[in-house]
């Protein structure tokens, strides 16, 4: 065996340099493992601290949220002085808009006795505890957890009371949240870890949400079962008396961390987060085998460069912890700088993500980028502050705020009849448009402009404009920008808008007044067919509260049989005979008699109630005409109106053969009025319609043509057999005027028509030189008062 003594000196100093390098590259990676792993665990404590407590915010808004929500609801007009009905009605409609925020609503007398938005006299809450809280106190208060009289479900009730003005004789107004579906939205927010989940327990221990349905209300982290463990219940009295902190946990040999934190604007609530104990040891492990590799390699280089790697491992540590802290102390917009790739960079990477998405869902729309309605609200309220504070030192303010600055206002814009264009194009159409709408009003208004969107409407704050004129011309401006085509996808799509005004503070003082009344004016003139605008007045609740009724009154209609077709002849131009009858639909109300299509269409269009109204109007029309051509009249025809969402609907061609079919006339015996711009909205699916119809042997007849959006381009490829001059052409028609406009475009109308090989009616004839102009003309068909007003169907059979 060769002997350590007869080696060279070379060796010698080689195996001894090895030997020291080896020794101090050891110790250093020993030291560097223990640094690296203590301060990788309480970056982990850190990160699940920080986690829980930006979880716990969330929910905390939420629930702010909801209270704000339910004191808004319980302060409106509707509530304060309507009958049950109308306050259910109203509070169906916010149920609606909720996101399932909502589990329903409910209003109780002073008894206890209550009803919810599905069902009256439900049953009585007297013994509920924020029953008399709520009376005596005169505040919003949250219930325990508790199990539903109504459902049987778990749940917990924010609770509000109504004004004391109330005159039905209501007192308080709330909300039932199903923990079941809170349980999701907690855990939808939590941390993402692995087997890693969040649940809430209130000031008792009682387990108010969590992912397992199962311990919701029945279980108590202070008490053993078969879902709670010995080592759980010891640790709960820390839990309970604590605002926040962690705690080890060991279960069937699985241990976890478990991150606690109290939720303001609770009764005691807290937040639980449990995470497994291998989210942190994994990483730990990982950094302990790249440090010895380091380290191996450092024996080659030298001791010094060991030392020196030990210290660029733990120093971007250290500085990432720091970050973290930062973060967890509510600091937003705190980010860590990157100088590495490995699991450290990896780690400031997701940390950096992490912030820009907790950003984002506090304060932005994820779709177009623009500010959520929430951050909205707080931008506009420091506007306010300011101009506030600066108007004091100019003026009173009896001067509307008129500093140099000029009026300050809110705008509410909607899109009219966008459910229709998500129906016909597609929810990612849909959601396209929205992006390009948010572009145009980025490029239109000025940088710095405060907008937010909520679904299909948007806010808008501007300041600056002097007086009620200027404001209106922006308001045109505003729509004539927004309601330009658009070429999504390659179809071309035509919208028109609605916009609602609110001025401060002739409005409103603040800004959820300025949002809320703008919204009002908005959607007063979306219920007057759209495409207009309107500031905000006193009142408008009344006219938005009669539109509720009426929608109310409509829903029943189609049931009760209460809607009519009436019958306007269609006039053979040459021999001036009646040819056919255009059906057009009357609603007979059992106590308020006829009431206008021009009142109750629009509506129906809006609520979608149009389709089944449609559906009901076309198969009425084909019966009758059945029994007068079964009476002997053979060539005779009818004509029925199809509106734009009735056309899109993608069953509507099957839809008409079932009631041909069903009411045996021949298909030619039918013409379909289909509106100038219904054709437009989409012109792939328009073209394939019409040209089944035609298969099948329907007529179809443009309507009002001339007054929307058509071009001639598409007009020739569209399988139809008629244009049908709109009636505006028509009335200042004379034989002494025949050079005006009017005359003009009837003519220009009939010789497209003719060389189209399509039929030509005009409607709105009143005059026999009206008559006259169009005969001479070659107008093929003629309808209007000089010839009949629409008739019932006794009347209708005397013109033949």
């Amino acid at each position: 065996m060769l002997k350590f003594s007869n080696l060279s000196i070379k060796f010698k100093i080689m195996i001894l340099a090895l030997m020291v390098s080896v020794l101090l590259t050891l110790s250093l990676i020993f030291a560097s493992t223990i640094l690296s792993n203590r301060n990788l665990s309480n970056l982990g404590i850190s990160m699940g601290m920080n986690d829980a407590k930006m979880h716990t915010k969330l929910i905390s808004n939420w629930v702010l949220e909801r209270k704000r929500d339910l004191e808004t609801y319980a302060n409106t007009h509707v509530l304060e002085g309507h009958s049950w009905q109308d306050k259910q009605n109203y509070l169906k409609e916010e149920l609606s808009k909720s996101s399932n925020d909502y589990f329903f609503f409910f209003i109780a007398d002073k008894e206890g006795d209550y009803s919810t938005t599905w069902s009256t006299d439900v049953g009585n809450i007297s013994d509920r505890d924020y029953f008399s809280k709520v009376l005596n106190d005169r505040q919003t208060y949250i219930s325990k957890p508790l199990i539903s009289k109504s459902t049987g479900e778990p749940i917990i009730v924010i609770a509000t009371p109504l004004p004391e003005e109330e005159k039905e004789g209501f007192s308080l107004l709330a909300a039932v949240i199903n923990l079941k579906q809170f349980s999701d939205y907690i855990n939808k927010l939590g941390i993402k870890h692995f087997d890693s989940y969040s649940y809430i327990i209130n000031n008792d221990g009682k387990i108010i949400a969590h992912p397992d349905n199962r311990m919701i209300i029945k279980e108590n982290i202070s008490e053993k079962s078969n879902l709670i463990d010995k080592k759980l219940v010891s640790l709960s009295s820390k839990i309970k008396i604590s605002n926040s902190g962690m705690v080890k946990y060991k279960d069937e040999d699985e241990k976890s961390y478990l991150f606690y934190h109290n939720i303001n604007g609770t009764d005691g609530w807290k937040l639980i987060t449990v995470i497994p104990e291998e989210v942190f040891v994994r990483p730990l492990a990982t950094t302990s085998k790249k440090l010895i590799l380091i380290g191996l390699i450092t024996i080659i280089i030298s001791v010094i460069f060991s030392i020196f790697i030990a210290n660029n491992l733990s120093k971007p540590i250290v500085e990432l912890k720091d970050v973290f802290n930062k973060g967890a102390e509510g600091n937003l917009s705190v980010r860590a700088h990157k100088k590495s790739q490995d699991e450290i960079g990896e780690a400031i990477d997701s940390f950096n993500k992490m912030m820009d998405t907790i950003n984002k869902l506090t304060y932005n729309d994820p779709l177009t980028g623009l500010v959520n309605l929430f951050c909205f609200t707080e931008k506009v309220d420091k506007e306010l502050q300011k101009h506030q504070s600066l108007s004091q030192k100019v003026v009173s303010r009896a001067s509307n705020c008129k500093t140099k600055w000029g009026k300050l206002i809110v705008l509410s814009i909607g899109i009219d009849n966008f459910k229709t264009i998500n129906d016909s194009f597609g929810h990612e159409v849909g959601d396209q448009l929205l992006k390009s709408i948010t572009m145009r009003l980025k490029n239109y208004l000025p940088d710095g402009t405060i907008i937010s969107r909520m679904g299909d409407e948007f806010y808008l704050y501007i300041e600056g404009l002097k007086n009620k004129q200027e404001i209106l011309l922006k308001g045109q401006n505003l729509l004539s920008e927004v309601n330009q085509h658009y070429t999504i996808n390659g179809d071309i799509i035509y919208l028109t808008s609605s916009l609602g005004i609110a001025v401060y503070p002739d409005s409103g003082y603040t800004a959820q007044m300025l949002i809320k009344n703008s919204g009002l004016a908005m959607h007063l003139v979306k219920d007057r067919n759209g495409n207009d605008i309107q500031f905000y007045s006193a009142g408008m609740e009344n006219e938005l509260s009669e539109r509720m009724s009426l929608e109310s009154k409509l829903r029943l209609a189609l049931e009760r049989e209460e809607f009519i077709l009436y019958y306007q002849p269609l006039i053979n131009a040459q021999s001036e005979k009646v040819q056919g009858f255009e059906a057009l639909i009357r609603w007979k109300h059992p106590s308020e008699g006829m009431i206008s299509p021009a009142r109750f269409i629009p509506l129906a269009e809006q609520n979608g109630l149009i389709i089944d109204i449609g559906q009901w109007a076309l198969k009425r029309a084909c019966q009758q005409l059945k029994q007068w051509q079964e009476l002997g009249y053979d060539d005779l025809y009818v004509s029925v109106n199809i509106a734009p969402q009735e056309f899109q609907n993608p069953d509507f061609v099957e839809k008409v053969e079932a009631i041909l079919l069903e009411t045996g006339i021949e298909p030619k015996s039918l013409e379909l009025e289909i509106t100038e711009r219904a054709t437009m909205e989409n012109i792939s699916y328009t073209i394939e319609s019409l040209k089944e119809l035609k298969k099948i042997g329907v007529k179809i007849a443009i309507d009002d043509f001339g007054t929307g959006y058509s071009s001639l381009s598409y007009l020739k490829e569209f399988a139809i057999n008629t244009l049908k001059i709109d009636q505006s052409f028509i009335r200042e028609l004379t034989l002494d005027d025949i050079d005006n406009k009017n005359a003009a475009i009837a003519e220009t109308i009939i010789t497209i028509g003719h060389n189209l090989d399509l039929k030509v009616t005009a409607e709105g004839v009143e005059r026999r030189e009206q008559l006259e102009f169009l005969k001479a003309r070659g107008c093929d068909v003629l309808q209007g008062y000089y010839f009949s007003r629409p008739v019932d169907e006794e009347k209708a059979i005397k013109l033949l």
